[in-house]
């Protein structure tokens, strides 16, 4: 099922029958991520129709989950910073990767770098990677927990096993007890 869904986010890639341009290839390389895929996630959250080509566009905003496209950075700029004074950061993102300003501001000087074409994809790049590794350690935690639940039910049975063995000896508790309470001068205590 994964395999199928990577090759519907990679076809628009493939269309493209060009190199990618050479911030994908950097970005993608630093953080160990396909570049296809940062490509495939770019087109995805911020492409355009240009020129008869389908492209991400680079100074895209979402604000309050409506896009809006600018004819360059200067003006991208400007209505971030003006949402920024109208709106909650968290409802702003900031193309081409999607990157919401209000939770991931940390990463840049000012607001407006996140419209820095590399800084917006390494960043991307970088969120992927980490994504896919929480992916792993998740995957991972799940196997061994799955596998520690399956240890304690099979502990669980067997010890429904034998207390249900031990169900089946016949109790002497009232015969030990008499003895108890009856000492006999040969007996044991």
């Amino acid at each position: 099922m994964a395999r199928g869904s990577t090759l519907i986010l990679l076809l628009p890639c493939l269309a493209l029958a060009q190199p990618l341009p050479e911030a994908y290839l950097r970005a993608a390389e630093h953080f160990r991520v396909p570049p296809e895929l940062l490509w495939a996630v770019t087109q995805t959250e911020s492409g355009a129709n240009l020129s008869g080509r389908h492209i991400p566009w680079p100074w895209t905003l979402n604000i309050k989950g409506t896009g809006y496209r600018y004819a360059n950075r200067e003006q991208a700029c400007q209505a971030l910073l003006a949402a920024i004074r109208r709106t909650s950061p968290k409802r702003i993102d900031v193309r081409l990767g999607q990157i919401n300003i209000g939770w991931h501001r940390a990463y840049f000087d000012s607001p407006c770098d996140a419209l820095h074409p590399l800084q917006n994809l390494s960043l991307t790049a970088q969120l992927d990677e980490e994504l896919s590794q929480l992916k792993l350690e998740l995957d991972f935690r799940q196997a061994l927990t799955r596998n520690t639940a399956s240890q304690i039910l099979q502990r669980k049975q067997q010890r429904d096993q034998l207390q249900g063995q031990a169900v089946e000896v016949p109790d002497d508790s009232d015969r030990r007890l008499h003895n108890l309470n009856n000492p006999q001068p040969d007996s044991p205590r």
